[in-house]
């Protein structure tokens, strides 16, 4: 009888740990709606595992949350004593965007919809999977952000 009690309680500590992994899990994917508002500052951008962002470069990219909206802008140091300025043509109207699980979807107005992964999101981090095709070639893009 001792051994089948031995038996059921390591059966009951082993499904304990799994159901608070799982609730855990969903509490953190409950909370990146929330999580993600606010401004976010590109630390490094990779393609298909090239980092794009040089060592020296002092201008980055940001992405803008709202509770409804999405704003990418693009900076650029051109070099001309004006420091870090906005790219003409760079900043995107304010999309709509939603999250269902870990998938981030920015609702394009004259596009289609960018669709990320949500990789990692806490206080301080974000990051975010891209997976698209051009002309049968597919890019993998991973950002990596640090909120301001």
């Amino acid at each position: 009888m001792k051994p089948l009690k031995n038996l059921l309680f390591f059966i009951f500590i082993i499904m304990s740990s799994i159901s608070c992994n799982e609730n855990e899990e969903q509490t953190n994917l409950e909370n990146f709606e929330s999580k993600i508002i606010g401004s976010w500052e590109t630390i490094s951008f990779s393609v298909n595992e090239i980092e794009m962002i040089s060592s020296t470069q002092t201008c980055f990219n940001r992405r803008i949350f709202t509770s409804a909206t999405y704003e990418f802008i693009n900076y650029f140091d051109y070099d001309n004593d004006e420091g870090c300025v906005v790219v003409i043509g760079s900043v995107t109207e304010q999309n709509p965007y939603s999250i269902v699980g870990n998938v981030l979807t920015v609702h394009e107005t004259s596009s289609d919809d960018d669709i990320y992964e949500i990789m990692e999101l806490n206080s301080t981090s974000l990051k975010l999977k891209n997976v698209y095709t051009v002309n049968g070639v597919t890019f993998t893009e991973i950002t990596i952000s640090t909120k301001l």
